[in-house]
């Protein structure tokens, strides 16, 4: 398995001042098999700092630092040359990026994505309206808030979301058990992450309708999202009585009944009965309609 401390020691003139600038920075980093980075180097931690250290007076010592037996001393804690197969590379801190919290590891777990350049995407399109990826985020906070069965924090979701992104089997099962939208899992964990803001409103409306008379403790619930297909036959019995009330009102107030959409109609997003709907998971099918 490619790592980045091995292929900067390898391959010292491609990837080492990369790999130097990421430490140096304390920048979001990828383990193996991540898709979005769960930690970042902690610059402030002294097993960084000491590696930098070292590495800087290499530097004004004129030694040269691409040299392979140089960066073995550097980024090993034992002669390489002995366990050359198998390492043992030194550990460093890293900072969790949902929580905070700083955790040592070895540097290795650092992977050769964050150095190279299939590491680093473009920007993620979102197709459609910005409402819907919103409105599915906030379904994936009622059930993040769901599952844990109690009050999130911020740093919860934002773990929940990284965890998604990068496949966690919890948090899929999560997911396919609780949520129901026609949006693609892996873009609305991407949204989340790139909209800090829209995570702050998902954990408080989540937290706030549970704290309300609408969902029940105790009562297991389905989330959907109001654009999924599978909510189509409630709306559209929803939007057909509507329009059959305004239309007998209007007719008893001497208006043009049959010109509804002169007077309002169950346009969606005018009328719109929800945007989320929780829908109890004992009830079937046919008891919902």
């Amino acid at each position: 398995m490619a790592n980045a401390v091995k292929e900067s020691i390898d391959k010292s003139y491609k990837y080492l001042d990369k790999f130097i600038s990421v430490l140096r920075n304390g920048e979001d980093v990828l383990f193996a098999q991540e898709k979005v980075p769960s930690r970042r180097v902690y610059k402030d931690g002294p097993k960084v700092k000491k590696i930098l250290e070292v590495y800087d007076a290499f530097v004004t010592w004129g030694l040269n630092v691409y040299d392979q037996g140089i960066l073995e001393d550097l980024f090993t804690e034992e002669d390489f040359a002995g366990t050359r197969t198998n390492p043992k590379y030194r550990q460093i801190e890293f900072q969790n990026i949902a929580d905070g919290s700083i955790e040592v590891l070895s540097i290795s777990k650092i992977d050769k994505s964050t150095i190279s350049s299939a590491g680093r995407k473009a920007g993620t399109t979102f197709p459609g309206k910005e409402s819907d990826w919103t409105e599915t985020l906030t379904c994936y906070a009622l059930a993040c808030r769901q599952d844990k069965g109690s009050n999130i924090t911020e740093e919860e979701f934002r773990d929940f979301l990284i965890k998604g992104r990068n496949e966690d089997k919890k948090v899929l099962q999560v997911i396919n058990q609780n949520v129901l939208t026609n949006k693609d899992k892996q873009l609305v964990y991407q949204y989340g992450l790139e909209k800090p803001e829209w995570q702050t409103s998902g954990v408080k409306v989540a937290n706030a309708l549970y704290a309300s008379p609408y969902l029940k403790s105790g009562v297991s619930y389905n989330f959907v999202f109001g654009g999924d297909p599978s909510i189509k036959w409630f709306k559209s019995k929803w939007y057909n009585k509507f329009n059959s009330t305004l239309q007998n009102y209007l007719r008893r107030m001497n208006n043009i009944g049959n010109d509804v959409k002169n007077y309002g109609s169950s346009v969606d997003d005018k009328w719109n009965p929800a945007d989320i709907y929780a829908i109890s998971n004992k009830l079937t099918p046919r008891k919902q309609k």
